[in-house]
């Protein structure tokens, strides 16, 4: 019984440092967005006239400017191959909870049950990057190579 007390604590603790993290990395990226937004303000608050902006666009730097503002949208293949990554590291994960260490008798409930869960969510990432290959591929959104044809 002492050993189950002592897996409880421990998936308590992770479970608290995984909260901890994802806050911190949620908290980060919404700060980094709202940097991105209010710089891309400034930037276009430059421009008294759409001709101005348009002769900035005309410019190498305007050309950077506007694709930073659209690689995410044209590039499907990279949002692919992180749903698919995630998807694999979270099966695996999963899967290295079925084999419990034979020190822990009494405790493979808690840790069958962990690890279908991670199995089955790393199951629907890869089967969503599996799909959003699917529908880029037919939307001609992806070449034979997997690069970005261009058409975002």
């Amino acid at each position: 019984m002492d050993k189950m007390i002592i897996v409880d604590k421990m998936i308590q603790v992770i479970a608290i440092f995984s909260m901890i993290g994802l806050t911190f990395a949620l908290l980060f990226y919404s700060f980094r967005r709202r940097q991105q937004n209010a710089l891309h303000d400034k930037v276009l608050g430059k421009f008294a006239t759409a001709q101005d902006f348009s002769n900035f666009l005309q410019t190498s730097g305007g050309k950077q400017y506007l694709s930073s503002l659209s690689e995410n949208m044209s590039n499907p293949g990279r949002s692919i191959v992180s749903s698919i990554r995630v998807g694999v590291i979270l099966a695996v994960a999963g899967i290295g909870c079925f084999i419990p260490d034979r020190h822990l008798a009494g405790v493979e409930l808690p840790l069958t049950m962990i690890g279908t869960l991670l199995v089955f969510l790393g199951l629907g990432f890869v089967g969503s990057g599996w799909a959003s290959y699917a529908i880029s591929h037919r939307l001609g959104l992806l070449t034979k190579d997997g690069a970005d044809s261009g058409r975002g």
